[in-house]
């Protein structure tokens, strides 16, 4: 789940994923969100998308 985390952090993957819900038996969530607290996208950015 890590991977995927990170990709969508650094704007690879889910690009329209505005918010996520995530279930786990884990009970180290600290380990499992590790880094993943803040996704900082550079001002320059520009992302567009397809309507349907």
């Amino acid at each position: 789940m890590n991977i995927y985390l990170r990709k969508w952090k650094e704007g690879k993957t889910f690009s329209r994923l505005k918010l996520c819900f995530i279930e786990t038996t884990d009970v180290n969530v600290e380990k499992l969100l590790e880094g993943i607290d803040v996704t900082e996208v550079p001002l320059e950015t520009v992302r567009k998308y397809k309507t349907q």
